[in-house]
C-alpha cells in the first residue's frame, strides 16, 4: 500500500485560499442577512460594503498568486471574457432604458434608474460566462490542445 503523497506548497496555498473564500462568503452573507432585521445606518452600510468589496479583491489577488502560469492565464482570460459580457450587458440595459425613456417622453428630464431584474440577469450571465470559460479552458488544457 502506497502512502499518500504530501501536497505541494502551491496546492496547500490554493486550499487555504479556497477555505478563506468560503469563510468570507459565509461571514459576509450572514452579516448581510442580519441587516434585514437590524437596519444599519447608511454610513455603516456603505463602510461594510466597501470592506466586503476590498476583502473580495484581496482574496482574488491571493488566489491569483497561488496559481501556476497556466492557471494565471486561465484566470485572466476568464475575467476578460466575463468583463466583456458584463460590460456589454450593462451597456445594453442602459441603452434600452434610455431608448425607452426617450420613446415615452422625448426628453431626458425624468430618466428612470436601471431596472433591477435585467441588471441582475446580466450579472448572473457574466458569472456563468466566467464559469463556462474556466470549464472550457481546463478541458482544453487537459486534452493538450
Amino acid at each position: 500500500m502506497r502512502g499518500r503523497e504530501r501536497p505541494t506548497r502551491r496546492e496547500r496555498q490554493w486550499t487555504r485560499t479556497r477555505q478563506a473564500e468560503l469563510a468570507y462568503q459565509v461571514v459576509f452573507s450572514a452579516v448581510f442577512l442580519s441587516g434585514l432585521w437590524f437596519r444599519p445606518s447608511s454610513a455603516v452600510f456603505w463602510l461594510f460594503s466597501a470592506a466586503v468589496m476590498l476583502g473580495g479583491f484581496a482574496i482574488w489577488i491571493w488566489q491569483y498568486r497561488a496559481l501556476d502560469e497556466l492557471g494565471r492565464a486561465r484566470f485572466a482570460l476568464s475575467w476578460m471574457v466575463s468583463g466583456m459580457v458584463l460590460s456589454s450587458g450593462v451597456a445594453l440595459v442602459f441603452m434600452w432604458t434610455l431608448y425607452d425613456a426617450l420613446r415615452r417622453d422625448d426628453s431626458l428630464r425624468n430618466l428612470p434608474g436601471l431596472p433591477f431584474w435585467p441588471m441582475y440577469i446580466v450579472l448572473c450571465v457574466g458569472l456563468l460566462t466566467m464559469w463556462l470559460t474556466n470549464l472550457y479552458l481546463r478541458r482544453r488544457d487537459e486534452r493538450g490542445g
